[in-house]
């Protein structure tokens, strides 16, 4: 849908056919063989020899785009895009810490509908916020499903928002029928994610378009662990701190690239494996202790899975050594300094 090659290919063949049939409306028995529209049918036919060899063209880049391997790398790609336009190229940018709340909340505002929030105007709650010279805290993020009901905004101000005010916070959400990629990072990556649980269903049972998904998986973290994340914390232009918004952070994207590809291979070795060697990998990438306590983390539940799964015995021990690899490999970053505590 999104080629632009089969999509002229596409509109070739729509257009032959509606100039086909307005010429064929245009001729007339009465007029015999000198009414006959010769220019017309002349483009017709070559316009029909054209579709002819667009046709075969169409056939072979849908055979090539439907490969699962194509199909995965152009995901990843559409991955890599998201993870550009979403989070900034400083990677040194420092982080805001989170600020205590030592004053109690004037209320919650529930967003009034039910759905998949879809985009959260930040720049608007900041507004809000500092007119009404209040903190907010959003307890939900872009790729969560809200029901009607709920304290998905948490107000800390002298006094109760307005009716006006809360219609404005609840203006700032997008809400629609399913995910879009807009805000969300952890949707592109699910994406992927997808395609290696279906390859790993016992219909299908294809280890090796999983790998290949982990690889892109190492891959887009190595990218996001470069960049500076999502910020949890906006001020006003006087450095107040205005929004304390809920972001995807390092444990929750590593989580959210291996934690169900793990649970569906752990009956398969090569593919735990492979894990546990990209997530080694990504030791050159841990620019801090919590960049590396999310990958040991998951190392920690590979290791585990490795333990408790109805696997040979060699099997399980070659997969634990892969995860002590993995282990020592970070640990020697670590200590070379590779990794700076921020």
């Amino acid at each position: 849908m999104a080629d632009r090659q089969l999509q002229v290919v596409l509109g070739l063949f729509l257009g032959t056919i509606l100039y086909v049939l307005v010429v064929l409306r245009s001729l007339d028995e009465a007029q015999g063989t000198e009414g006959v529209p010769h220019l017309a049918v002349t483009v017709g036919s070559a316009l029909t020899i054209v579709c002819l060899l667009a046709l075969l063209f169409y056939v072979h880049k849908v055979a090539r785009s439907i490969m699962v391997d194509n199909i995965v790398a152009q995901v990843a790609r559409d991955l890599h895009h998201n993870i550009r336009d979403m989070l900034p190229e400083d990677a040194g940018a420092a982080e805001r810490s989170l600020p205590h709340l030592t004053r109690p909340a004037a209320g919650t505002v529930s967003l009034g509908r039910s759905g998949y929030i879809q985009v959260v105007d930040y720049d608007a709650l900041v507004a809000l916020a500092s007119r009404e010279q209040a903190l907010l805290q959003v307890t939900v993020r872009a790729g969560h499903f809200v029901l009607r009901n709920g304290g998905h905004v948490v107000v800390y101000a002298d006094h109760p928002l307005d009716t006006k005010a809360v219609k404005a916070v609840r203006s700032a959400f997008v809400l629609g029928e399913e995910r879009t990629p807009a805000q969300d990072l952890e949707y592109s990556l699910r994406q992927l994610v997808e395609i290696a649980l279906r390859a790993l269903s016992p219909a299908i049972n294809d280890p090796f378009t999983a790998i290949a998904v982990i690889d892109r998986r190492g891959a887009a973290l190595e990218e996001i662990f470069g960049r500076s994340l999502q910020p949890a914390v906006w001020c006003d232009k006087e450095g107040e701190v205005r929004v304390i918004a809920q972001r995807s952070d390092a444990q929750g994207l590593t989580d959210a690239a291996f934690d169900a590809i793990r649970q569906a291979a752990s009956r398969i070795p090569a593919v735990l494996i492979r894990m546990a060697d990209v997530l080694g990998q990504l030791a050159p990438s841990l620019r801090s202790e919590t960049m590396r306590k999310a990958v040991e983390r998951q190392l920690g539940k590979l290791a585990e899975t490795a333990g408790e799964a109805p696997l040979a015995s060699s099997d399980r021990q070659a997969i634990l050594n892969r995860v002590e690899q993995a282990r020592n490999v970070i640990s020697a970053r670590r200590k070379e300094g590779g990794i700076h505590v921020l």
